[in-house]
């Protein structure tokens, strides 16, 4: 539900889907949408947030982010729109207090994934220039959109998430989507086509299970000798198969 802290002990974050971080549905399964929130379409409908940090080799750091929307009614991603998710920074400053990863689309549809910072929330009595405007800062490592399944994934290296490391969270997490909206400009909750509550995920950190992939199965005793009855030879009760521990 959104504005939930998810509690975790790291195995629902490395193996897809991930651990679900939001749910934009309400009680009944219907969409938590309202007003000038409801979203024209379903590519900007957002369902759901799941976020992951699976093992992806020796000093990997990298988290993965999974989003989920509705079935779309145009044949490809809308011109012009962005998806971003949006977090608390754990280093803030006055003018950026935010940091986001996005899919964004250019005026074709062509898709692009990035991450940047993200303005402070607009203070009518003494506005900031930067309020509630993203500000790119590079590229995502790698970023898919796959409209059968509704499914944005992005992956964002640590060290582009200002160095979050296992222990820390990501706080005040939200998504929030602009359909057919021309940069550049402000991207603030008003005039979002679908905007989530807030939440947080606790960073595990990828080396939290280290999956030995394609590893045989391993045949180890599963009790000691059994010396037997008026024998002198020992026997064997059982031998166990066992797999490598998965996370």
């Amino acid at each position: 539900m959104p504005g939930r802290h998810p509690h975790h002990s790291g195995h629902e974050s490395v193996r897809e889907p991930y651990l679900r971080v939001i749910s934009d549905f309400n009680p009944d399964g219907t969409d938590a949408d309202a007003g000038q929130n409801t979203p024209p379409d379903g590519s900007v409908n957002i369902r759901q947030l799941f976020i992951g940090e699976p093992y992806l080799g020796p000093g990997v750091s990298k988290l993965v982010f999974s989003m989920r929307v509705a079935p779309p009614t145009l044949p490809s991603p809308p011109p012009n729109s962005q998806w971003f998710i949006i977090w608390h920074r754990l280093n803030p400053d006055q003018n950026f207090d935010r940091r986001y990863v996005a899919m964004r689309t250019n005026a074709t549809g062509a898709m692009s994934f990035e991450y940047g910072n993200f303005g402070v929330p607009l203070d009518p009595t003494n506005p900031n220039p930067n309020a509630n405007t993203p500000v790119k800062l590079g590229d995502a490592d790698s970023g898919s959109y796959d409209t059968a399944s509704g499914v944005i994934r992005i992956e964002l290296s640590d060290s582009n998430a200002e160095d979050v490391a296992a222990g820390q969270t990501l706080t005040d997490l939200n998504v929030r989507t602009y359909f057919n909206r021309p940069d550049p400009g402000p991207r603030a909750q008003n005039n979002a086509s679908d905007i989530t509550g807030n939440s947080s995920y606790n960073v595990v950190g990828n080396a939290s299970c280290f999956c030995h992939v394609n590893e045989p199965p391993v045949a180890r005793l599963g009790a000691a000798p059994d010396l037997g009855r008026g024998t002198a030879d020992g026997r064997i009760r059982r031998v166990g198969v066992e797999r490598p521990e998965r996370g």
